[in-house]
């Protein structure tokens, strides 16, 4: 029988892992979106530099 101490480890954990895991992809989802927000950005500023020409 697991002692409820181990019980309670295990469970915290993998509840740390698990916040870990939804940071990484809070992160990853920011900076990919900052990233098309970028050539976005760099594509509007292409289009407005060949109207001038």
């Amino acid at each position: 029988m697991i002692s409820p101490n181990f019980k309670g480890l295990i469970i915290d954990s993998s509840l740390k892992l698990q916040s870990l895991i939804d940071n990484e992809k809070l992160i990853f989802k920011i900076s990919s979106f900052s990233y098309i927000n970028d050539k976005i950005e760099k594509k509007k500023k292409k289009n407005t530099s060949c109207n001038f020409n």
